[in-house]
């Protein structure tokens, strides 16, 4: 097979083994350099940015914003474009067989438990301003202690900047952990 790389969930931490991806800042057929930054990852304890290890052009992207993957899944393949199409499928489908074994699951934050909020930029797969513009129904104004609650850092500060208690709703990831989305959802 041609020159094909792959672009793969990084391990941030000892004790870091998944992460969510958060937000594709390229999109397939974009060139990059080293450096530049090519998607968002949350992990449970920080948002970062994963920046390309080298420069080239994606051709492939395997994971989905939302997708909950192990340390070291494939995220994306990135190759020139003398690399067809057949071969891209044909290298994607062999990885598959050699994916880490952790499973991946389709969700809209990680898992973990929750802690106190932090700051970061807002996610890709809604504005701040578009839930800002909200009403906040009155049934679940009020304030959340972040020790209280199983909800993702992201949600917390979303909670807080618009008065929502989010004890007051009902959290769809594992262990019942409350995301961005279900606080979207419940307004």
């Amino acid at each position: 097979m041609s020159d094909i790389r792959t672009l793969e969930m990084p391990k941030w931490g000892l004790s870091m083994e998944e992460g969510v991806l958060a937000r594709w800042a390229i999109q397939e057929g974009d060139r990059f350099a080293k450096g530049q930054e090519i998607c968002e990852i949350e992990t449970s304890k920080i948002v970062n940015v994963l920046e390309a290890p080298f420069a080239g052009t994606l051709r492939r992207i395997i994971a989905r914003v939302g997708d909950t993957l192990p340390v070291g899944a494939v995220l994306a393949l990135v190759a020139d474009s003398s690399v067809s199409d057949a071969e891209l499928d044909a290298f994607a489908a062999s990885l598959a067989a050699v994916q880490p074994a952790a499973p991946v699951t389709q969700t809209t934050e990680p898992a973990v438990a929750a802690v106190a909020p932090s700051v970061v930029p807002a996610p890709a797969n809604k504005p701040a301003a578009s839930i800002g513009q909200t009403e906040v129904p009155t049934s679940l104004q009020g304030i959340t202690d972040p020790t209280q609650v199983n909800a993702t850092p992201h949600a917390l500060r979303q909670s807080a900047r618009l008065g929502v208690d989010l004890k007051k709703v009902q959290g769809s990831g594992r262990g019942e952990r409350i995301s961005v989305a279900d606080l979207e959802s419940a307004i």
